[in-house]
């Protein structure tokens, strides 16, 4: 499958595509609740923390993150991990969310889009790092200490990635505030997104992983046929 970029001009290449779609694809990682080793925080304990540190932060943010005053909890609401890219917030949601890492060493791959900054060796599997805001437009931004990955699956695709973004804001759940995303946005995250949500922060874009899989981009990688 060809690409419509110039700068992708090689994607007719057996071993590049094969290679790229092993990265892209299943790489049977561990549930990440059980993980944790020195390099990297556990999703588990990384929601424990930032739930505790949200907590603080007043009633402003205490109505995202506490349990309900009854029996029942939150864990029935769906909760994103919410983030920044670009100078934006986005949400993925927490259900598709594999780990979160600092940002690792990489490899550059010939003959690939600047989006694609290459391949790294994540927990001992070999995954394709995703910069999220290059995907979509935006102009590759140099590497900086505080960037981390998202590591992202998409059980229909079968496929997993992990996304560079700028900062982590926290895990978040919008009740009632969740809304089909406006059909006027001109931000370019706008197309991976199927809902949004308004706090006072401003608008926050809540993206689907099987938008994410469907980039037009990203096809060419998703298949070694």
């Amino acid at each position: 499958m060809s690409s419509p970029h110039d700068d992708d001009a090689g994607f007719d290449d057996p071993e590049l595509l094969a290679a790229m779609a092993a990265a892209f694809g299943e790489p049977g990682i561990a549930n990440a609740e059980t993980q944790s080793n020195n390099d990297g925080e556990s999703l588990a304990g990384l929601i424990e923390r930032l739930e505790s540190s949200m907590a603080k932060l007043g009633e402003a943010t205490s109505d995202e993150t506490a349990t309900d005053s009854g029996a029942t909890s939150r864990q029935d609401e769906e909760r994103f991990i919410v983030f920044e890219t670009a100078g934006r917030q986005a949400g993925l949601p927490l259900s598709c969310t594999r780990e979160i890492e600092r940002l690792p060493a990489y490899t550059k791959l010939p003959r690939t889009p600047s989006w694609l900054r290459g391949i790294a060796n994540v927990r001992g599997q070999i995954l394709s790092i995703t910069d999220l805001g290059a995907l979509v437009g935006g102009e590759v931004e140099p590497n900086q200490p505080r960037q981390k990955i998202i590591v992202v699956h998409n059980e229909k695709r079968a496929a997993t990635t992990a996304l560079v973004v700028d900062r982590i804001v926290g895990i978040r759940s919008f009740p009632g505030r969740a809304i089909p995303c406006p059909t006027d946005l001109t931000d370019p995250l706008a197309g991976l997104a199927d809902r949004a949500a308004r706090t006072s922060d401003g608008l926050v874009l809540l993206l689907h992983p099987l938008r994410l899989f469907d980039h037009p981009s990203m096809q060419p990688f998703m298949t070694a046929n």
